[in-house]
């Protein structure tokens, strides 16, 4: 195969590919280290829920709902891989992209599995596609979050034993929190779903690392090299 024949096709892939941004090919993060997997999405103070989300709760009240037993974190195995692999992709490719308009009529707001969707549509299916697969509400929090555009987005976030990663309608691949070139604004509570909180960086305490959970998030850590395609837009 020539390197122009090459070349063109993966022109046409990228292209292909709706609302991509910073998206790898299909699959996982290849930056599966301990010390991202110390480096969690922590909670700050409380902060008022988005209003979409209550009118959200209130429409699915089951999505809503609080279990201080579950797990938090789920152990990040080959079968939890492909799960989130396989709901990332699926709802990704199910749902089409379309910007909508505030709507506070009985059809408006976040919706679970529409034929067309925005960030929040994709972000609320995956949970609970997920959840009905088995994960516990307490390991997928959504997330607010600003975009290098300085636009506003949703994201799921999935915490498991080596890691918190981001299940996100602008890329393919789900990558740790840390990887997003995002501004991390407020997120659920793991406690309740239906309270947030301002969402921050915290580090998981090892034997010769103190305990920084409670003090300013960290400057985001060098990121190793790795191939991306470039999208078109957020």
């Amino acid at each position: 195969m020539s390197k122009s024949f090459a070349f063109a096709l993966l022109s046409i892939a990228c292209a292909s590919i709706s609302l991509c941004a910073d998206a790898a090919p299909l699959g996982f993060s290849r930056n599966l280290t301990s010390e991202y997997a110390r480096i969690r999405l922590g909670e700050g103070a409380p902060v008022l829920a988005p209003f979409e989300h209550v009118r959200f709760c209130i429409k699915n009240p089951s999505e809503c709902v609080a279990d201080t037993s579950e797990m938090e974190q789920m152990e990040l195995s080959d079968a939890l891989i492909r799960t989130l692999t396989t709901i990332n992709s699926e709802v990704n490719a199910s749902i089409a992209p379309i910007y909508k308009a505030a709507d506070y009529g009985p059809s408006g707001g976040w919706r679970i599995g529409p034929a067309a969707g925005d960030c929040n549509d994709y972000a609320v299916t995956k949970r609970h596609k997920l959840k009905e697969a088995g994960l516990p509400s307490r390991s997928l929090v959504l997330a607010v979050v600003k975009t290098a555009r300085g636009e506003g987005h949703l994201v799921l976030v999935v915490k498991t034993t080596e890691g918190d990663f981001i299940l996100d309608n602008l890329t393919s691949e789900i990558r740790f929190w840390r990887e997003a070139n995002y501004e991390w604004i407020s997120r659920q509570s793991s406690e309740n779903p239906r309270f947030w909180v301002h969402a921050k960086g915290s580090r998981e305490p090892t034997a010769a690392q103190p305990d920084h959970r409670h003090g300013p998030a960290e400057a985001p850590a060098k990121l190793p090299f790795f191939v991306t395609w470039l999208g078109a837009s957020a």
